[in-house]
């Protein structure tokens, strides 16, 4: 069974372009079904990309390490880069595939 799926075509070309860099070829095939930011995804396929928004979030938390304004070191370009992948990336992702497949963020 699939389900209906809307992604922003220009988060869409991100993950796709970040996806390719970092040699996600699963990443890559999914993000290639949407034409036009929709697309029908099986529950596998939903998985394989809240999977890959979470990797973008940990790689993120462990690249940028001293985003935290309360604790030291602190570098302001580390926390300007972490909610770059926080909020463009990974919060895009999962607020898209919560609804349609809930189960996955259980």
């Amino acid at each position: 069974m699939t389900v209906s799926v809307f992604l922003h075509p220009d988060l869409i070309e991100r993950a796709r372009l970040v996806a390719t860099n970092d040699a996600f070829p699963e990443v890559v095939r999914v993000l290639n079904l949407f034409e036009n930011g929709r697309a029908p995804l099986s529950e596998a396929e939903g998985s394989c990309l809240v999977a890959f928004a979470r990797y973008l979030l940990s790689r993120a938390a462990l690249h940028y390490p001293y985003r935290d304004a309360e604790r030291l070191p602190y570098v302001p370009q580390h926390e300007e880069a972490f909610d770059e992948v926080h909020l463009g990336l990974y919060e895009r992702l999962v607020a898209s595939l919560l609804a349609p497949f809930p189960e996955l963020f259980g």
